[in-house]
C-alpha cells in the first residue's frame, strides 16, 4: 500500500508493515496520475457524510475501482457492487476480505470500474457539478436569501446583463439615450437616503450590502452587489452617463465569438498611473494602496507595479466579463479595497472623499492587464461619453459669447470642475468659436486643463480644429521634455533658463493663462 503524505502518517509506537509505504505530500496533480495506473483506491469520506469528497470521483473518472465508506449523496447514485464497493469503518477486516476478492477476480473489478466511470462521468465532474450549483442550487439561495433582487433579474435576458449604475444626486440626463435590451439600471448607495430612482438597488433585500459606504466606494458598491447576484453568462457594469460606444449587435456578435472581456479603450494620462494618483489625489494613500497589494498578492506584485508604471489605462471600472470572470474581479478586489477602507482615513474634500472608488478603478485596470497577460480574449471598445450629448440643451452660458465663456471656465475651475470647464471651451469651439482670433486664448484654456489634470473628453478633442490640435501636441511634448530637463536645468543655475521655467510653470496656473506671448516664445524656439 503507497501512502502519501509525509511523516504525520507514521506510527512512532506501532511501526507499519513493511508493505505499507510512506510517500511525501503530493499535489494534486501528481495524484491523479497515481490514480491513473491505480486499479483500486481506498477513499475515506471526512466528517461532512451527506456530501461526498472530490477523491472519490476523481479515482473513478482516472480509472480506478473506488472502494469507500458511505455517504447519503454517493449512495443516491452509487450501488454497491454494481458501480462502487462501500464499507463499514467499523469493520476494516470486511473490508480487507473484500480488496482481496476483487484484486482475484479481475474482470468483475473492471465491470464495476466501467460503470463507476460512467455515472461519475454523468454526475461528477467538475463541469456538471458548475452546473448544478449554478443552475440549482444559487437561484434557490438567492432567492431564499435576497428575494426581491433575483426576482428583478429574471425579467432581462440571463445571456447578458449590462448594470447601469447611478445616484439618487445624479443629474438626470435630458434625453435618456435608446433602452438597450440587456439594460438594468441600479442604484448605488440605497443604504444612504430613502428616495429610489430605479427598480433595483444596491442594498434592498440584501444581507450582504456595502452600500452604506457609497460616498467613498462609489460606483463599486453597486459593483459589489452584481458581484453577489451573477445569473447571467455575461455581466457588465456602466454609469448612467457613460457607456461603451457598442450595439447590442456588435455585444452578440463578441460573445458569439467568445470574448471574455470587453474594457474600455486605454487612455492616455500622459503620465504614469501612479504619478497621476499622486498628482491629483493623496500620494500617501497611493503608497498605502500598493502596501496592501503586496500583502495580498505578492505574487503578483511585481506585475502589478509594472503595469502601473505604464501611462495607459482602461479607466471608469467600465467593463462586459464573462461571470466567471467578473466573480474572481470582485473575488480579487473587494478584499484590497475593505482593507484600503479600513486603513485610509476619511477626507474632508468631497471629491477626495471617493478614494476607495478611486482605488477600485486602478484595480479593475490591473485585472484586465493580468486577463490580458494570461491569454484571455480582451476586446478593447470606444467609450461614449453622454454629457457630450448634453450641452445643447444644458447652457452653462453663451458659447458665443467669449467673455461669457471665460467667466464661466474661472467660476467651473475654482470649483475644481476641470472636465466640465473643458467641454465648456470644446463646446464654445464646435460652435464657431474657432474662427474668433481669441482662439489662441481659448487654446491656452484648454491646455491648462490638461496640464492640471491630465484630462481632456475625447468628443471634445475632436470638434478642435486641426492646428490647435498640432499645437497642442507640441506643447504636451514640450511639456514632458521639461520634466525630464527640470533637474538639469536647475543644477545649471543659467539665468535664462531658470526664466524659461519660470514661464512654462505659468501656464499650469489658470490666473497666468493670458500670457500669449510666453506660448508663442515657447512655440517658435522650442528646438533651441
Amino acid at each position: 500500500m503507497e501512502i502519501y503524505g509525509g511523516d504525520s502518517w507514521i506510527d512512532r509506537d506501532v511501526p507499519f508493515s513493511d508493505n505499507i509505504h510512506i510517500n511525501p505530500r503530493i499535489s494534486s496533480d501528481e495524484l491523479n496520475r497515481i490514480i491513473c495506473n491505480a486499479k483500486i483506491s481506498l477513499c475515506f469520506i471526512p466528517w461532512y457524510k451527506r456530501g461526498c469528497s472530490e477523491k472519490n470521483f476523481d479515482s473513478m473518472l482516472n480509472g480506478a475501482l473506488c472502494v469507500s465508506d458511505k455517504s447519503e449523496y454517493l449512495e443516491e447514485h452509487y450501488k454497491e457492487g454494481e458501480n462502487i464497493i462501500y464499507f463499514d469503518l467499523g469493520n476494516p477486516r470486511q473490508m480487507a476480505s473484500d480488496v482481496k476478492w476483487l484484486l482475484e477476480n479481475p474482470g468483475n473489478a473492471e465491470l464495476i470500474a466501467k460503470r463507476g466511470f460512467d455515472t461519475a462521468l454523468k454526475y461528477d465532474t467538475w463541469k456538471e457539478r458548475f452546473r448544478s450549483f449554478a443552475e440549482d442550487i444559487v437561484p434557490k439561495v438567492i432567492t431564499e436569501k435576497y428575494g426581491k433582487g433575483m426576482e428583478m433579474c429574471e425579467k432581462t435576458s440571463a445571456r447578458l446583463k449590462l448594470y447601469i449604475v447611478s445616484c439618487h444626486v445624479d443629474k438626470p440626463l435630458s434625453q435618456e439615450p435608446p433602452k438597450s435590451e440587456y439594460d438594468i439600471p441600479i442604484q448605488a448607495g440605497a443604504a444612504l437616503t430613502d428616495i429610489r430612482i430605479c427598480e433595483l438597488n444596491d442594498h434592498d433585500g440584501f444581507a450582504d450590502s456595502v452600500s452604506t459606504r457609497n460616498r467613498r466606494y462609489s460606483e463599486a458598491t453597486a459593483m459589489y452587489w452584481v458581484g453577489r447576484h451573477l445569473d447571467s453568462e455575461y455581466v457588465g457594469i456602466v454609469h448612467y452617463r457613460r457607456r461603451l460606444d457598442l450595439t447590442d449587435e456588435q455585444y452578440d456578435r463578441y460573445m458569439d465569438e467568445g470574448v471574455d472581456i470587453i474594457t474600455t479603450e486605454p487612455i492616455d494620462l500622459g503620465t504614469s498611473i501612479e504619478n497621476d494618483y499622486r498628482e491629483v489625489l493623496y500620494s500617501a494613500d497611493w503608497d498605502l494602496f500598493m502596501d496592501i497589494l503586496k500583502e495580498k498578492d505578492p505574487g503578483e506584485y511585481e506585475f502589478y507595479r509594472e503595469c502601473l508604471s505604464s501611462n495607459l489605462i482602461h479607466a471608469c471600472n467600465i467593463n462586459v466579463f464573462r461571470a466567471g470572470l467578473y466573480w474572481m474581479f470582485t473575488d480579487w478586489a473587494f478584499p484590497i479595497l475593505d482593507e484600503f477602507w479600513k486603513r485610509s482615513p476619511e477626507k474632508t474634500d468631497v471629491y477626495q472623499h471617493r478614494d476607495v472608488g478611486f482605488i477600485a478603478e486602478r484595480l479593475s485596470h490591473l485585472f484586465v492587464m493580468k486577463m490580458i497577460r494570461d491569454g484571455k480574449n480582451v476586446v478593447e471598445a470606444p467609450l461614449k461619453d453622454l454629457r457630450s450629448e448634453e450641452w445643447d440643451c444644458k447652457k452653462e452660458c453663451d458659447y458665443g459669447d467669449l467673455d461669457a465663456v471665460f467667466e464661466t471656465c474661472d467660476r467651473l475651475y475654482k470649483a475644481h470642475q476641470i472636465t466640465k470647464c473643458c467641454n465648456v471651451v470644446g463646446e464654445s469651439v464646435r460652435r464657431g468659436g474657432n474662427k474668433d482670433p481669441r482662439i489662441a486664448t481659448l487654446s491656452e484654456v484648454m491646455v491648462t486643463g490638461i496640464l492640471e489634470r491630465r484630462e481632456l473628453s475625447l468628443t471634445m478633442h475632436e470638434y478642435l480644429p486641426e492646428q490647435f490640435r498640432t499645437d497642442l501636441n507640441t506643447l504636451m511634448y514640450i511639456w514632458d521634455a521639461f520634466k525630464k530637463a527640470l533637474q538639469t536645468y536647475m543644477v545649471l543655475k543659467n539665468e535664462e533658463s531658470s526664466k524659461l521655467l519660470e514661464e512654462i510653470l505659468a501656464l499650469t496656473h489658470f490666473s497666468n493663462v493670458a500670457k500669449k506671448e510666453v506660448l508663442k516664445h515657447i512655440l517658435e524656439n522650442r528646438n533651441t
